[in-house]
């Protein structure tokens, strides 16, 4: 039984890790699949497939957020969760989450996504110009296709 399914991004709330026209390799979820804090989960919201990162994991709720956007979304139930991104296919490589380099720069991107969140606009668009280095974690985690 074939466990992942291929979809096109088409929205801008993940940019610039995944923009329009890239290809996420999704592995389903079920009730077992342990999903963690900086995770990037594609779901059911409002009849659209949203691809957003988890922020926060409460006892009954998910906390989820693009990373490029400033509302959040809360997940009640695992019920419209469609699978967990393992691979983003872009025009220049592949960003695999299965490796160290990528799971650490999740942690960054994570904690960025989440500060957006907790601060004002101002700040977060001031300390994203100051610490510029989330586009360089992208290309630092991107395997050049050959």
């Amino acid at each position: 039984m074939n466990n992942t399914i291929s979809i096109k991004a088409k929205g801008h709330s993940m940019m610039p890790l995944i923009v329009p026209g890239d290809s996420l390799q999704i592995h389903k979820v079920d009730a077992n699949t342990f999903l963690s804090w900086g995770d990037i989960i594609v779901f059911l919201y409002k009849g659209e497939l949203i691809a957003h990162r988890i922020i926060l994991r409460l006892s009954n709720r998910i906390i989820t957020k693009g990373d490029n956007s400033y509302q959040k979304e809360t997940l009640y139930s695992r019920k419209g969760i469609v699978g967990k991104v393992i691979v983003i296919k872009k025009r220049q490589g592949n960003i695999h989450f299965d490796k160290i380099s990528t799971q650490l720069a999740q942690y960054y991107l994570t904690f960025f996504s989440l500060s957006s969140f907790i601060l004002p606009f101002a700040l977060y668009r001031c300390l994203l110009f100051i610490f510029g280095i989330r586009s360089f974690l992208i290309w630092l985690i991107l395997e050049k296709k050959k």
